[in-house]
Parts: structure tokens; sequence; C-alpha cells
């Protein structure tokens, strides 16, 4: 498997966009963005550690490793008595397109929610890892008990515990357990006893994957392409199984692909349902992620030099502008808007080639 990342001749676009990112964090301890296409949750800020991490990784530059802990920081004081962490939907940023409701919004700050435990636990081991800073240390063991209690032997992952009112504003909430998977892995490196539930919770996100209707949208599938490339070696489950869905209506003819944007993408929420109308940079990077991971790990360029993919690649970089991406085309008016936290880190991830 190549180690390379897929656009070297990006990286220093990431690096200014992880320092933007990181100043931020260090100087207000959170990320408020004012135009956000969405109500912004709980997972965002872990996510967007993560790509400083692996931004650190990449360049040794201490400032993505500070901007990263800040983010920690924050993390923790947010998180519930019980070890878990709420989603905090539109605490942060109400969103101009995906809003939420007082009442919803008020019940997201009173209700654990798995994704954003699990990134966060993601997040932080990932940071006492390469860092070696253990100051941490009970506030994860508790995050980590905390989501033991949710274990469902039976299915093989974690169940949620948000009220079904919280869970629909997600299109399909088991796509989000590809989470789970991610943190156990990282939890792994702290704890043995995280061990045991890898193997079942990859099981889970391999029969996911399979499960995925058309309408999922781009990016869940992007990222299960993303870890599931990550484990498997070449052979017929590459070859047959994520290939095909590839070629299929899940990549190079996905309903959301938008004729008259070529390399732009629509989306799919649990409130609107499929929405054509906006072009989201989220979608072109989860597609582009699951190009370009194919061709690293089968050492091929069939995809990344491709006319789509040059789609992807011109589009994306169309929504930079100044240090920052802009999360989404309202093509209604011709304009790019957004600028919310998702726009920051996805892009780290498809340029590093990393999720």
């Amino acid at each position: 498997m190549s180690n390379e990342i897929p656009h070297p001749e990006l990286l220093e676009i990431a690096i200014r966009v992880g320092t933007r990112m990181s100043e931020i964090y260090l100087k207000e301890g959170d990320y408020r963005p004012n135009e956000s296409w969405g109500a912004e949750g709980q997972i965002y800020p872990s996510l967007t550690g993560i790509a400083l991490l692996l931004l650190y990784k990449k360049t040794g530059n201490a400032l993505f490793l500070k901007g990263a802990k800040s983010i920690v920081d924050s993390n923790f004081k947010k998180q519930f008595d019980s070890g878990g962490w709420p989603l905090n939907l539109g605490v942060n940023s109400i969103g101009t397109c995906f809003t939420t409701s007082d009442k919803i919004k008020f019940l997201s700050t009173k209700h654990e929610d798995l994704p954003s435990t699990l990134t966060a636990l993601r997040l932080a081991s990932e940071y006492q890892v390469i860092s070696g800073d253990n100051q941490f240390e009970i506030q994860i063991r508790k995050g980590f008990d905390f989501i033991l209690l949710h274990w469902d032997k039976e299915q093989g992952y974690f169940q949620d515990m948000m009220p079904k009112e919280l869970l629909s504003l997600r299109a399909r909430p088991k796509d989000y357990h590809i989470f789970a998977f991610q943190a156990i892995v990282s939890l792994s490196k702290i704890y043995k006893d995280a061990n045991e539930y890898i193997k079942p919770l990859y099981n889970s996100v391999v029969e996911n994957f399979l499960d995925m209707p058309i309408e999922t949208y781009p990016l869940l599938m992007g990222m299960h392409v993303h870890v599931l490339l990550s484990e498997e070696t070449r052979g017929s489950y590459v070859s047959e199984v994520i290939k095909t869905r590839i070629n299929g209506n899940y990549g190079l003819n996905s309903p959301f692909l938008l004729s008259n944007h070529p390399g732009a993408l629509g989306h799919m929420d649990g409130l609107r349902g499929l929405t054509l109308t906006e072009g989201h940079l989220r979608n072109s990077v989860g597609l582009a992620m699951a190009l370009s991971k194919y061709d690293l790990v089968n050492n091929e360029r069939s995809y990344i030099d491709s006319t789509l993919y040059c789609q992807l690649k011109k589009w994306i970089l169309s929504m930079y502008s100044s240090n920052l991406f802009y999360e989404y085309l309202d093509l209604n008016l011709n304009q790019k808007k957004g600028t919310g936290s998702s726009a920051q880190y996805l892009p780290i991830f498809w340029i590093l080639g990393e999720f």
C-alpha cells in the first residue's frame, strides 16, 4: 500500500487552512462560523482536531499539535458526568440552510450522542499517543467506560443513545457508526481491553456498506470506502465489491452529480431529503476521497486521471479562497456560501489521503 499523499502539490493549501483553524482555536477556544451551511454539532470540533493531528504528523509543525490540544481541552469542558458528550446541535452555529428548532437545540444539549462521544474519544486518545501527554487519562477512561455500557454484543456495535426525535436529523443513523470503529482502534493504543471490539465493529462497517442505498450521501459512502480500503488488501473484495460500487450509482453514476456543474454534487439530509439546488463541498470531497484512496491502495491512476476526478478536483479547489474553503454553492444565486467546520477539515483529509 502506498503511503504517499494523493496531492502533494496541494499540501500548502492544507497547511494554510490548518493554520487558520489552529489559530482560531488557540485564540477563541472554539470555532463559531458566522455563516455555516447547517447547524453544527459536537462531532465537528473533534474531526477538526484529528485533521490537525494529521497535519502535525505530516509537517512536524507544533502549531497543529497545539491547535489539536486546544480542541481536546475544549471538548473535555463539555463532557457530561456520565462520561459521554452531547450533540450540542446549533450551539456554536445555527446554520443557514439546515437549521434546527429551539426544542431540538435544547434536547441536543441534554442527551449523550454516540458519534460525538466517539469522535471526542478518538481525538483525545490520538492526541495522547502522539504527544505523550497523559493529562486527560482519567477523562478518556471515563468516556470509554461510558460507551461500553451501550455495547450490543449480538449486533456487534454500540447502540445510539439519543431519542428518535434527534436521531431523525440523520438520514441513516447507522452510517455514523463508522466513527465507532475508528475510535476503538485509537483507544486500543491505550487500552488493551478495547481490542476485543475492533473486529465486530469492522464487520458492522462492512455490513453497513453493503446495505447502503444509492441515496446515501456521497461523503458517508466515501468515508466507508476509505476505511475499508485502509483495512483490505488487493483482492476480490476490493475489485468485485468496492470497485463495483464506486463504478455504479454510488460513485461514477451517482444521482447526486450535478450535470450543469461538473465536479459538484448535491446533498441528502434527514429533514430535506435529496437536494440538488446546492453543490456541496463535503460530497465532492467524499467521492474524491474514495477514488483517490482506491488508486493509492492499488498503485493505480485509473480514477485520479479520469475526467470525473479532474472535475471533482477543479470544483473543490474553486471553493477555496483566502485560507478557507466554502461549504456549498447556491445554484439559484450562483454564490459560494458557508464557512463551517466541515469545509475546513474535509479538504485536509482529502489532500493528505487520510481520514
